[in-house]
């Protein structure tokens, strides 16, 4: 991918995010702007009127991003507009096309059904970023089917796609997905565990609070992490005690910071 590219859509993420970036000097020559670059990539590809046609646009010009673009890119399909505490550890990618209007139609969150069938397919996508974006968008969808998708990804043989389906589920805030994130708060890839574990706290849903809390003593440390947060987003006086536990004795500094958020939220 050129240099140029990467800058566009770099360029066309944060100016839908208002972050102001400095400008750039490409090597061996005068400083570019970013406004710069995504304007010589500018109509690289037609902005469709379909919403099928804008995922396949969307994910293409996320493919291969790095993790920096595939992060800020997540931001704005989530329709946040800060860092968050805890991002569910994802890798990726970026191309061309009209980057800022299609990240503004991304954090529009308002597509028709039939974005559901291509947006499960990329969920298999080699690309990490690809698949981080198609569960986000999944996620906003907040249909039934898009629910149901992502559930099944749950049962994935492949770890990182059970992952993204957890990250969407966790988008979609669908108390339907509770018992699933619950069972796969036992997968045996931890990033599987860590990210089931932060989705149950966006939910919400006291009938996380038992499960999150057998998983404090987990042997890695985004696991616990992720619990510690969630069992803070819950705010339900069960977790009081194993929060207070987490405090005096994790061995992981980050994890004894975030208990003692979660208890001053429990309060």
């Amino acid at each position: 991918m050129s240099v140029v590219r990467s800058l566009a859509i770099i360029g066309g993420i944060v100016a839908v995010l208002g972050i102001a970036l400095p400008r750039l000097a490409p090597a061996g020559g005068a400083g570019m702007g970013l406004a710069e670059a995504a304007a010589q990539t500018r109509n690289v590809l037609p902005t469709a009127p379909a919403d099928t046609a804008r995922v396949r646009a969307f994910l293409s010009s996320v493919r291969g991003a790095s993790p920096l673009v595939c992060g800020l890119a997540g931001r704005v399909v989530e329709g946040r507009h800060g860092w968050s505490r805890i991002q569910p550890s994802l890798g990726g990618s970026a191309g061309g096309g009209d980057a800022a209007d299609l990240a503004r139609w991304a954090m529009r969150g308002r597509f028709d059904a039939s974005v559901v069938e291509p947006l499960a397919r990329a969920l298999t996508d080699p690309g990490p970023c690809v698949r981080a974006m198609a569960a986000r968008l999944l996620g906003r969808t907040e249909s039934a089917e898009a629910v149901a998708r992502l559930q099944s990804a749950l049962n994935h043989a492949d770890a990182e796609t059970r992952k993204v389906g957890a990250l969407g589920l966790g988008i979609a805030e669908s108390e339907d997905a509770v018992p699933p994130l619950v069972r796969a708060l036992e997968d045996r890839d931890a990033g599987v565990r860590a990210t089931a574990a932060w989705a149950l706290g966006e939910i919400e849903d006291r009938a996380a609070v038992m499960p999150l809390v057998s998983i404090m003593r987990d042997a890695d440390r985004s696991v616990r992490l992720n619990a510690v947060y969630a069992l803070g987003e819950i705010e339900d006086p069960r977790a009081n005690e194993p929060l207070a536990r987490a405090l005096a004795a994790d061995r992981d500094p980050e994890v004894r910071r975030a208990a003692a958020w979660a208890l001053g939220n429990l309060d």
